[in-house]
C-alpha cells in the first residue's frame, strides 16, 4: 500500500497463481477527491484490475514518483508505470539490459524527474547499508522493445515513452490542478507537493 497526496494504491493477491504466474491486482483510491453535489463521494476507486509481474515473480517495490507517477517493479527486474490517462501498465525499464548479473541487487531510492534512483546493494547485503544512502544512481527511463538496435526501435521507444509522460502530466494537471485551486481558497492549511506544476509549463 502507498499513497501520493490524495490517491491511495492497495495491491493484493486475487486467487492462487496460474501457469506460475501471480494473480495480483491493484485498487487506486481517490481518498481526498472534491465533492461537486450532495450525492458524490469523497472516496472514488480510479481503477481496479490486474497489477501484472513478470512469470514466477511478484512485486518487489512499490511507489509514487516526485511528481505522482506510479511504478511497480517484480522480481525480474521490470519497472512498469501506470498511465491513468488510458487504465494500463506501461513497461518503462527493465534493469536486465543494464545489470544482467546483478538487478537483483538494485534497491530503489525512488523516481524523480522521470529517473529512477537507485543504489547498487553488495551481494552481501539485503539491504543499503548507511553508508551508501547518499551514493545513489540516476537511471534514465527506457522503454523495453524487443528489438533495440535499430534506428526505427530507437525512435519507437522515444514515441511510446515520451508519449507516456505527456499523458501523465496531462493527468496531473486534470487531477491536481482543481484540488490546488480548492484547497488555497477553503482549506488554505493544506498544501500540494511542491512537486504539483501546472503541466502546460512542462509538455
Amino acid at each position: 500500500m502507498v499513497g501520493y497526496e490524495n490517491l491511495l494504491a492497495i495491491t493484493y493477491h486475487d486467487g492462487l497463481p496460474i501457469y506460475d504466474s501471480q494473480q495480483i491486482k491493484m485498487k487506486i483510491i481517490n481518498c481526498g477527491g472534491l465533492k461537486m453535489g450532495h450525492s458524490d463521494t469523497l472516496y472514488q476507486t480510479l481503477y481496479e484490475g490486474q497489477c501484472p509481474v513478470s512469470k514466477r515473480s511478484s512485486i518487489s517495490w512499490m511507489g509514487f514518483s516526485e511528481e505522482g507517477m506510479l511504478v511497480t517493479m517484480d522480481d525480474a527486474g521490470v519497472v512498469q508505470g501506470f498511465n491513468f490517462k488510458i487504465q494500463q501498465w506501461i513497461p518503462i525499464l527493465d534493469l536486465k539490459n543494464k545489470y544482467p548479473e546483478t538487478f537483483m541487487n538494485v534497491w530503489i531510492v525512488g523516481f524523480m524527474e522521470n529517473e529512477m534512483l537507485v543504489i547498487n546493494v553488495p551481494s552481501s547485503c539485503e539491504q543499503p547499508p548507511l553508508s551508501l544512502k547518499s551514493l545513489y544512481k540516476r537511471e534514465k527511463l527506457c522503454v523495453p522493445l524487443l528489438s533495440s538496435d535499430s534506428q526505427q526501435s530507437k525512435l519507437d521507444e522515444q514515441m511510446i515513452r515520451e508519449q507516456f509522460l505527456i499523458d501523465h502530466e496531462q493527468y496531473r494537471k486534470d487531477l491536481w490542478e482543481p484540488l490546488k485551486h480548492f484547497r488555497g481558497r477553503y482549506e488554505p492549511e493544506k498544501v500540494l507537493s511542491s512537486s504539483i506544476l501546472d503541466a502546460k509549463e512542462m509538455i
